[in-house]
């Protein structure tokens, strides 16, 4: 909502399409656990595309074990 006017935002802002954000997403099988950025929507949204790129279809998802955790990163620096 960059271009539009700052009297007109407050008002358009509910119309406004949703912003990506990062997210760490944490996957963690009985193997090794890791830990992927993604850019998403939502947290729902970034478990499944880090889901899409650790498992790519060669090996099955392990269903025993599997724990997966999604948190927004903070891009700007917090306040003392």
């Amino acid at each position: 909502m960059s271009n539009i006017h700052p009297l007109f935002r407050e008002a358009l802002a509910p119309f406004a399409p949703p912003a990506l954000r990062p997210f760490a997403v944490s996957i963690k099988t009985a193997t090794a656990p890791e830990d992927i950025n993604v850019m998403a929507y939502t947290s729902c949204d970034a478990i499944c595309k880090a889901i899409d790129l650790f498992f790519d279809g060669d090996e099955a998802m392990p269903l025993d074990g599997l724990v997966v955790v999604a948190r927004p990163l903070d891009t700007l620096p917090r306040a003392a």
